[in-house]
């Protein structure tokens, strides 16, 4: 997988870009946003690089051979500016957002684009993103501001109202199944199962025994629900095995066992079956209820909240929900 290159399942929106680029319509600032895994920050970099290219091709992927492509591969283009969260640190402070609005007064390296993601952009805190408000609405000639984020309702209205909009959606499965199996992943099927339909995530868990790690978080699941395991004790397992990876499963399972008991069908996944077993006399309001819960966990998770109460205090609203079963 080359920086240079977009994904396959980006091609259309790769074209809509360029597209604009020639028609001079490229906005300064855009918020990209998607799951987890669907590959914004690829995206994000292959059109930097194509930006920053003296000689890039017809389709405007950039050429990896001019030396500001060899100046980029080699990570010392002047012109790309990332923003992530400091060394030890959930969160994108003020101070990293003024060091950028310093580099962005200074001249541009070459005549082509000066790039800035900032990823991801969800992560900043209040005085980082107040402060990156002008930038926005003001950026200097030939600079595009890409803010990454898969949870972007987490951002303030304000950063959101001043960047346009591009949503990359998972791909097929097929298509994805294709990708994964050209990088090697032999049972990319199950994988991208697994990453709920992400390829980039599969691929980062390619080495994880999932399937044996779903398993034993839906057998915990069971036993929290029976009374045979403490909110605490789960809830540690939980963040030694990858809390977003586990809310997420938890949250696909109950949605599917919602689903069925609603269409009156078995759900697919096993998992899933044994949840809508534990909830079948649960009012379906709560269940509803329990997964938006679900959901602000997911993007709380992201901050710099104590994560052992977070998801204690979920499982624990767990336990309380089924404790009012009919």
């Amino acid at each position: 997988m080359s920086d240079s290159t977009p994904l396959p399942w980006h091609k259309d929106l790769w074209e809509q870009l360029q597209q604009r680029l020639q028609q001079g319509r490229l906005p300064h600032a855009m918020l990209f946003h998607g799951p987890v895994g669907v590959g914004k920050y690829a995206f994000a970099r292959a059109l930097t690089q194509a930006l920053i290219c003296k000689s890039p091709e017809a389709d405007g992927r950039a050429c990896g051979d001019c030396p500001a492509c060899h100046l980029y591969t080699a990570g010392n283009h002047p012109d790309l500016l990332l923003v992530t969260p400091g060394e030890g640190s959930r969160v994108i402070k003020v101070d990293q957002i003024r060091d950028l609005i310093d580099r962005l007064a200074l001249s541009r390296h070459g005549r082509g684009y000066r790039c800035v993601i900032i990823n991801p952009a969800d992560r900043m805190n209040t005085a980082a993103a107040n402060s990156l408000l002008k930038t926005l609405e003001e950026a200097p000639q030939s600079t595009l501001v890409m803010l990454l984020s898969s949870q972007p309702a987490s951002l303030p209205a304000t950063i959101r109202s001043r960047c346009q909009r591009l949503r990359f959606d998972l791909p097929q499965q097929a298509q994805g199944v294709d990708w994964l199996l050209a990088q090697g992943v032999s049972d990319a099927s199950e994988r991208l199962q697994f990453a709920n339909g992400a390829p980039l995530l599969a691929i980062e868990e390619r080495d994880l025994p999932l399937a044996e790690l779903q398993t034993q978080l839906s057998q915990d699941i069971a036993s929290l629900g029976q009374g045979r395991l403490a909110p605490g004790t789960l809830a540690q397992s939980i963040l030694k095995g990858g809390e977003a990876r586990s809310i997420s499963w938890i949250y696909l399972w109950v949605s599917e066992a919602v689903k069925s008991r609603m269409t009156g069908t078995t759900p697919e996944r096993k998992e899933a079956e044994s949840l809508q077993g534990l909830t079948q006399q649960v009012d379906l309001q709560q269940l509803f209820g329990f997964l938006d819960r679900l959901q602000q966990v997911k993007g709380l998770l992201m901050t710099s909240v104590n994560k052992q109460l977070l998801v204690e205090g979920l499982l624990y609203d767990f336990t309380a929900m089924l404790r009012t079963r009919q």
